[in-house]
């Protein structure tokens, strides 16, 4: 019987488990696909409301102006030079040459500066903004070409200036334009092999990208077939005992899965609202600072971060007793037996008995036949017994008279003996028969007992249904 219980309370463990995974799989699903607002979340929304109209104004104060524009298309243009044209058209300096570049490279680079700062046209109003700094940038880049242009032309005069041969002179010119051609091609070979390497590096991120999307697409198609099918087997194991039971269990989760939505969200936003006015104030402090008003709004602006910073943790302790109600309901509801269980107590209560009734009553039928078998080869040994030795003793005794009247009285003796042996199994009879009357008039009262106790729990049954309707 230990193994058998044992088994019986591990099956109703498991099926409690599996109720529990079921019941908290739906109700997750029910908070996903309810929307609901807490008072919180709406103060949340007065208070941006209230702080949008300061935020937009010192963007509008401080967005970026355009100071220069170019006088021809940007389209025309590699990508790099168009990066270079829109931080100048804003007043932004120009990037320095990467340190992997050979100096025929950056020579070429800052040409292209320059005719690029050639190509702008001041926009009217903002004349003032360059710095001298800039502008000696500017007049650096042109010293440069400068200076190339007088390494040419010395290096022309040394080839040109001396009386050489004009066949010298035209083989070393030719050499020298040689060489400008080759130094040419070699640098857009690396120009087209540095677009190459960036091209090929953007391909593979947006490779990985995609790998990366189509990998997350699957595990969120996989994720809801899974919460389909588990939303399907709750609904299956839905059953009117435990409705109201999951009912709250839900109210429960959405609660507490919505405050969690809050506390990151409001999370999210503190943290973007305190990098946003950390720059600004940063921008503020280089540009010479704030106004007074403004400087007071911003001291109204933290001290609403710090008091959201309070409200934040109140939050945070309010979600944090309300997760330890709904896992101490959790840990009641999962103490306590649902009809179903103890409907399924009592089957199987009956089913044992009736397993163990069967097995007693067949072991009690062998039992009875073997007695009976073994009664049965024991009086019929004595009966072959009784007439081998009357056979074997017939012809002596019909010789004399004497031994004829003793084998009369020996037989006389052993017929009172089965006499007697009838009458005592006649009487074992009866008082089983006794027995088994007063057993059946036992099991009938049983019975009787049994019928009126179903007919009272059906009636209470009824009456409780009753009741409930009545109620609701």
């Amino acid at each position: 019987l230990f193994l058998v219980f044992q088994w019986l309370v591990k099956h109703v463990l498991s099926r409690r488990e599996e109720l529990a995974a079921k019941t908290r799989r739906f109700a997750e699903m029910k908070f996903e696909s309810s929307k609901h607002q807490l008072v919180e979340e709406v103060e949340e929304k007065e208070r941006r409301t209230k702080t949008a109209p300061l935020l937009e104004k010192v963007m509008d104060r401080y967005k970026p102006k355009r100071q220069f524009r170019r006088r021809d298309a940007l389209s025309q243009l590699p990508q790099a030079m168009q990066a270079q044209c829109v931080l100048l058209e804003y007043g932004h300096a120009l990037p320095a040459s990467a340190s992997g570049k050979t100096d025929k490279g950056s020579a070429e680079d800052d040409q292209d500066a320059t005719a690029v700062h050639g190509d702008m046209l001041a926009v009217e109003g903002d004349l003032d903004f360059l710095s001298g700094k800039r502008i000696g940038a500017l007049v650096g880049m042109q010293g440069d070409m400068i200076g190339s242009l007088s390494a040419g032309y010395s290096e022309h005069a040394q080839l040109y200036g001396q009386n050489v041969d004009p066949e010298t002179a035209s083989r070393r010119g030719k050499e020298q334009a040689h060489k400008r051609l080759m130094a040419s091609m070699e640098r857009q070979l690396q120009v087209a092999t540095a677009k190459c390497k960036a091209r090929a590096a953007a391909y593979e991120t947006l490779v990985e990208q995609v790998h990366a999307t189509q990998a997350a697409l699957e595990e969120q198609q996989q994720r809801t077939q899974r919460v389909v099918r588990e939303l399907a087997k709750l609904k299956a194991a839905e059953t009117p005992e435990n409705a109201k039971e999951l009912e709250a269990l839900e109210q429960l989760v959405l609660i507490n899965d919505r405050l969690k939505e809050q506390q990151e969200a409001f999370r999210a936003h503190c943290k973007r609202q305190r990098h946003e006015l950390a720059s600004a104030v940063e921008h503020f402090e280089e540009s010479g600072g704030l106004p007074p008003d403004e400087l007071e709004r911003l001291h109204k602006v933290e001290a609403l971060y710090t008091e959201e910073s309070q409200k934040l943790a109140r939050v945070r302790a309010l979600l944090a007793r309300k997760t330890q109600e709904t896992h101490m309901l959790r840990r009641k509801i999962d103490d306590v037996a649902t009809r179903g269980e103890l409907v399924q107590y009592e089957r199987r209560f009956v089913e044992l008995y009736e397993q163990m009734a069967t097995n007693l009553e067949v072991t009690r039928r062998y039992y009875t036949k073997y007695n009976t078998l073994t009664d049965a080869h024991k009086y019929l040994n004595k009966e072959i017994s009784i007439l081998n030795s009357i056979s074997s003793k017939w012809a002596q005794i019909s010789a004399s008279e004497s031994l004829k009247n003793s084998f009369l009285t020996q037989m006389e003796t052993i017929r009172s003996g089965v006499q007697e042996n009838l009458t005592r199994v006649k009487a074992k009879y009866d008082s089983d028969a006794k027995k088994r009357e007063e057993l059946a008039a036992g099991l009938a009262k049983v019975m009787e007992r049994q019928r009126v106790y179903f007919r009272a729990v059906k009636e209470f049954q009824e009456e409780c249904t009753k009741n409930e309707a009545l109620a609701t």
